[in-house]
């Protein structure tokens, strides 16, 4: 994320409705969130686990929490790149994983002629891949196994790796509607992580792009009787 504006503009007139939108002068607070972490990496970590530091915004449902996210983050990358993560609109995959994974992708791409940004961008992504092609086998898993548990598919796993071809044929057949689909996909995948989630991104990126242009060109028309007690036909 980068912004062309300046603070009076985000934190100015709403975009959505063009009436005023910082209400509870939330924009001092973003400045002194802002200038915190500026203090942070300005100065060498003191952390010997190296992980990142995390700031929590709490409130109560419909207290403003997305507008001042949002404009945060627009404030902060004026000056810094910044990977805003919207778990209401990209919920798209099936583990968080992937959205984040784009969503750092698109921050950094800016920055990937840099050796160091790109080097840890590539070990990201190879790690987050790790991390998928585990969720996705727990995923066939469960989709092969149904209630089975896991120790009887390892099992069955065990044994079927020592039966003949023919057998192993008439088994892959009687599970591609079960999930064995994802099973050989993850199989595939296992010997290149990186190659999987750069996968999953793009994947995510298009049906991203695809709902997108659905809200920009698609009307919906619910006919619903008036003070039924019961949900519309159609939510969208």
């Amino acid at each position: 994320m980068h912004t062309t504006m300046t603070p009076d503009q985000i934190w100015g007139e709403n975009r959505e409705n063009g009436r005023q939108a910082d209400l509870f002068d939330r924009r001092q607070e973003a400045e002194q969130l802002i200038a915190y972490i500026e203090s942070v990496i300005g100065r060498a970590s003191i952390r010997e686990d190296k992980r990142a530091y995390t700031i929590a915004v709490d409130a109560r449902y419909g207290e403003g929490k997305s507008f001042f996210l949002r404009r945060l983050a627009e404030h902060l990358s004026i000056n810094h790149p910044v990977a805003f993560v919207d778990a209401w609109a990209d919920d798209l995959a099936d583990d968080p994983l992937t959205a984040l994974a784009a969503t750092l992708k698109t921050a950094l791409d800016p920055f990937v002629n840099k050796p160091e940004v790109r080097d840890r961008l590539s070990d990201f992504m190879t790690k987050t891949g790790q991390v998928a092609k585990i969720v996705a086998k727990g995923l066939a898993r469960r989709g092969a196994g149904l209630i089975i548990t896991g120790t009887a598919v390892d099992a069955a796993e065990e044994v079927l790796s020592s039966v003949s071809e023919d057998v192993k044929d008439v088994v892959d057949d009687g599970l591609k509607d079960v999930g064995q689909g994802a099973v050989d996909d993850v199989t595939k995948a296992a010997k290149k992580p990186q190659n999987l989630m750069e996968k999953r991104v793009t994947a995510f990126e298009e049906g991203k792009a695809a709902v997108q242009k659905m809200k920009n060109s698609l009307a919906a028309i619910v006919d619903s009787l008036d003070g039924a007690n019961h949900h519309p036909p159609i939510v969208m």
